[in-house]
């Protein structure tokens, strides 16, 4: 079993006492991916396999705006496609009120930096090892 620990967090910046709250999600882990993505690539493919039914969380980071687009990308019909910002993470776990952000089980991504500057790319999940 593996366990990740995702944290929301409201930080005053006038000083004021921070909001946190935590959730742990618990399963076996399923991606763990750390990857540099080049400056100015486009649609690259990285293998990515996610079972959607079995999926507890995921989250996806980046330090620059990256374009995220899940199966299929090149034929320009993408299950799931993401305009992920700078050090603005998806963040998603069961439960959330937010929905899912995947639709459809993923096998490959496609990652976009049209940025002038290299991305460091980060994704995790948590699965359900029996669905």
């Amino acid at each position: 079993m593996a366990s990740g620990k995702h944290t929301r967090t409201w930080v005053d910046t006038d000083g004021g006492t921070p909001v946190s709250y935590e959730k742990t999600v618990t399963g076996e882990l399923g991606i763990k991916l750390t990857r540099t993505i080049a400056a100015g690539v486009t649609d690259l493919a990285i293998t990515c396999p996610i079972d959607f039914s079995a999926l507890e969380s995921l989250f996806v980071g980046t330090n620059q705006d990256l374009l995220i687009e899940t199966n299929n990308a090149a034929s320009g019909s993408a299950d799931d496609s993401w305009d992920l910002k700078a050090n603005q993470a998806i963040d998603w776990q069961t439960g959330d009120v937010m929905a899912n952000p995947l639709t459809a089980d993923v096998t490959v991504i496609f990652v976009t930096n049209s940025g002038a500057s290299d991305a460091d790319l980060e994704l995790r999940t948590t699965v359900d090892a029996t669905p």
